[in-house]
């Protein structure tokens, strides 16, 4: 989880972050927060935060071609 969490804060501290691509960010860091907080919810947390990070990169990388 340590690397979800730092793929967050490094996507949202270096990314031109606009509207939707935003608030994917912040979903995912709401949804590595429960999967911490919440050890019985913590894998479908952690597998939401992911699916939401590997989105915004997928988004990101159509964005610059």
């Amino acid at each position: 989880m340590a690397k979800l969490k730092t793929a967050i804060l490094r996507a949202q501290e270096t990314a031109d972050i606009t509207g939707a691509d935003e608030i994917m960010l912040w979903c995912a860091q709401e949804a590595l927060t429960a999967a911490i907080q919440r050890p019985d919810k913590g894998l479908a947390s952690a597998e939401r935060a992911l699916h939401l990070i590997n989105t915004y990169l997928m988004e990101s990388e159509l964005c610059k071609r």
